[in-house]
């Protein structure tokens, strides 16, 4: 008997369960589903959330990021830190604006390396007027919060799948304290970006690095902690980034894609030009090359 023992007959063996089971997780050979090992999985931008107390250089840092290659939308007026720079800022009025502006950059006709999004908590706040406003109310209530929630949710991942352009999306938030629960009998206190609390957490989830700037009270240099720990909430998926780092933006975007700084350049052609073999000369000894 071609059956199993113990199983009837028309029904299925062990054998067809487990090989439908690993159809469904393989798919169909003919199915276009692209499987790649994950050491070879590449994106051309990398998200990045900073946050930080008010006035501790969020806006300054983005400053830092290359002009011309650069777009900054401004939700939170404060771009007067950057009125020294020739960085190209846009204040959308409107979310329908913040919407073109979004599809503007999916579709290519607004072409930059890099997007600064200041701020997150500016935007949130707007989106919750704006439902408000729509809907004609004087107070915003539980369903407002909600809606606004699932609005950021859907934009802050819309703005993050830029990276698959090649586009690097900066956001920015101020900081809050939240109390956060690590098991049954104990709470702890973290420093988080100030969103609403049920997707603060979620919102450092959804990019690929997180960094509280900070001043550092012996130097007095800003810097970027990539290493949360109890005070504080932090991360990086970038394996070259380092706990700490500069808040120059344009020098850590360098690190993490791997381009020569231009100071280093020349520097660079010294080396190779030094490294080159010397000449034979006439006598068969070797001479200098000019």
């Amino acid at each position: 008997m071609d059956t199993e023992p113990g199983v009837a007959a028309g029904f299925p063996t062990v054998r067809d369960v487990l090989g439908d089971i690993f159809r469904e997780l393989e798919g169909d050979r003919d199915m276009a589903v692209n499987i790649v090992k994950a050491n070879e999985l590449k994106t051309e931008g990398k998200s990045l959330l900073i946050y930080g107390d008010s006035g501790v250089g969020k806006t300054y840092a983005i400053g830092t990021l290359p002009e011309g290659k650069t777009l900054v939308i401004d939700t939170d007026a404060g771009s007067e830190t950057l009125s020294q720079s020739e960085h190209l800022v846009v204040r959308p009025s409107s979310f329908g604006e913040f919407k073109e502006i979004y599809e503007g950059l999916r579709d290519g006709s607004l072409k930059y390396r890099f997007v600064a999004l200041d701020s997150l908590t500016e935007l949130e706040k707007s989106l919750q007027l704006f439902r408000k406003h729509a809907k004609g109310k004087e107070f915003i209530s539980m369903k407002e919060y909600g809606e606004t929630s699932e609005l950021m949710r859907e934009y802050v991942r819309k703005f993050r799948d830029l990276r698959n352009q090649g586009i690097s999306v900066i956001f920015t938030a101020l900081e809050m304290p939240l109390d956060i629960q690590v098991s049954e009998s104990e709470t702890v206190t973290k420093a988080v970006p100030m969103l609403s609390k049920k997707f603060a957490l979620e919102a450092c989830g959804l990019v690929d690095m997180v960094a509280r700037l900070v001043i550092n009270p012996n130097s007095g240099e800003r810097e970027l902690h990539f290493a949360g720990g109890r005070d504080f909430v932090a991360k990086t998926r970038v394996h070259c980034v380092q706990p700490v780092e500069s808040s120059n933006l344009t020098d850590l975007y360098r690190k993490i894609f791997g381009i020569k700084s231009p100071a280093d350049e020349p520097q660079a052609k010294d080396e190779k030009a030094s490294a080159k073999p010397a000449k034979a000369g006439k006598n068969g000894t070797a001479s200098k090359t000019e």
